[in-house]
């Protein structure tokens, strides 16, 4: 039944996007085609932030990854967007704790790692952050951009042939 619910969310959110044209009312177009199931589907509010994410109404976006979460606390997904919506308000040491609280249910989840590299990065804490995109790469040694945010730290921190060396193993993996 959940894939079910899953397919129509989709399927609604598709039809409002190809209904708008464009980005810009999406996300109250999903919100207008929702029904009572489909408020009900995680997945349905995610995408709702991703969208309002998109049209940078972060508190909105943030409210939508909430009400996700609300419904699934296991949806690391939507406390990845939590803390993605978090880090676009400034909020970088709350969107730590989250990220953390992702990898806490999925230790691999890359993106988490990813973001708190970001987040780190944003604070000026670079050996933290330098710390986050290794673990990243070591999920996964072809991402391009946990190698570019490596080299930005490094760079950062004043080491600038290790971080030539990030950039273009960024380069090598796009």
């Amino acid at each position: 039944m959940n894939n079910i619910r899953s397919a129509c969310c989709l399927f609604l959110l598709l039809t409002a996007m190809i209904e708008d044209g464009n980005s810009a009312g999406f996300a109250l177009k999903v919100e207008d085609n929702m029904t009572n199931s489909t408020k009900s589907d995680p997945l349905t509010w995610l995408l709702r932030g991703e969208a309002l994410y998109n049209q940078s109404r972060y508190n909105e976006s943030l409210e939508a990854c909430e009400k996700a979460i609300e419904l699934d606390p296991n949806y690391v997904n939507a406390w990845n967007g939590r803390g993605i919506s978090l880090v676009a308000l400034g909020r970088y040491l709350e969107s730590i704790e989250i990220f953390k609280t992702a990898l806490q249910l999925d230790p691999d989840y890359i993106d988490a790692w990813y973001n708190i590299g970001n987040a780190y990065i944003s604070l000026e804490r670079y050996n933290e952050s330098l710390e986050a995109y290794e673990k990243a790469l070591k999920l996964d040694p072809d991402l391009a951009y946990a190698w570019n945010g490596k080299g930005n730290v490094l760079f950062s921190m004043g080491k600038y042939n290790s971080s030539e060396d990030s950039y273009k193993l960024t380069a090598d993996t796009l």
